[in-house]
């Protein structure tokens, strides 16, 4: 995550622990193949999630501040299973689960792990998180009462493959980047598949596809050069898939918007996070984590420690 002098709140905590993990990522060009079958997410409403429009949606909670978290708020999922949100910490690592309306209901504290920028709920208590700092995209079983996760439970994951069954790490980029690499992670169900944006020095959306065949690795590609120019963004700091639209909705906290695209990268709708637009009384600072739950209502997390609600208007 890219930090502005002015945003930085909140205690940088010491050196974590760093792992020299080999493996590389099966790199491949712009869109992965077949997709496994499966169901997709469903909502409560499906004809009207079709008709998902994130410039119709107008701020309902504005600069919530999500007690027990003092700064470096980064990502946030939706828990379809518990009705509940959970927020990426990054440093020190944490997963701070919230209700709907802001209440700080569990912290879980993510041992070795390190630079938690993104974080996806999977489904059955499994979370997809992301590391960016040493790129790594990570799936961990979080039981309910949880209250820590330990990094040395989790399999790596190379380009030869190995157990997806369990908790799993996967190198998702060999090439080392500073303080603007991998920021926010989603899933496709339906399609089991990752997407992943990186922050910018460019700016990229990444698929990282998971493999039909058991045990085999994951695939890396990009389904279209986000670098070109086409969402208008100088930055990119976190991503929601909408199974219903197969569209993505990208968040940038330098531009302060939402877009939301195609697959290919065409823009189909467009949120302003700046004061005046969708009903904000001031600019979200530094918004960082973007989340839609069953009633499409959005969510987005931004620095230090604030949450951010919007619904469609009426």
């Amino acid at each position: 995550m890219l930090r502005l002098p002015a945003c930085r709140t909140g205690v940088l905590f010491p050196a974590i622990l760093l792992a020299g993990l080999a493996g590389q990522a099966s790199w491949s060009q712009p869109a992965v193949a077949a997709p496994p079958t499966g169901g997709g997410l469903a909502g409560p409403s499906r004809k009207n999630d079709e008709r998902l429009d994130v410039s119709q949606y107008t701020a309902r909670t504005q600069a919530h501040v999500i007690q027990g978290v003092s700064g470096n708020a980064s990502g946030v999922t939706f828990n379809r299973d518990s009705g509940t949100l959970f927020v990426a910490i990054n440093g020190p690592p944490l997963l701070v689960e919230i209700d709907t309306a802001g209440k700080t209901r569990r912290i879980i504290h993510l041992e070795g792990f390190d630079d938690t920028e993104g974080v996806v709920y999977l489904g059955k208590n499994r979370f997809g998180i992301l590391e960016e700092r040493r790129r790594h995209l990570c799936v961990v079983r979080i039981g309910k009462k949880d209250r820590s996760v330990k990094f040395t439970r989790l399999k790596q994951v190379d380009q030869t493959g190995g157990r997806q069954d369990k908790d799993w790490y996967f190198l998702v980029d060999p090439k080392p980047t500073r303080n603007t690499g991998l920021e926010g992670l989603t899933y496709d169900r339906k399609h089991r598949r990752f997407f992943i944006v990186k922050e910018k020095y460019p700016v990229k959306v990444l698929q990282v596809a998971l493999a039909k065949k058991r045990n085999a690795p994951p695939v890396v590609s990009q389904p279209w050069d986000a670098a070109n120019g086409s969402l208008q963004l100088s930055d990119l700091s976190g991503v929601h898939y909408h199974a219903a639209t197969r569209q993505l909705l990208i968040l940038s906290h330098e531009s302060r918007s939402v877009v939301q695209c195609a697959l290919d990268g065409r823009v189909q709708h467009r949120l302003s996070l700046a004061t005046g637009s969708a009903g904000l009384s001031r600019d979200v600072p530094q918004a960082e984590g973007i989340t839609l739950d069953e009633q499409q209502t959005l969510y987005i997390i931004s620095e230090p420690n604030l949450l951010y609600v919007f619904e469609k208007k009426e």
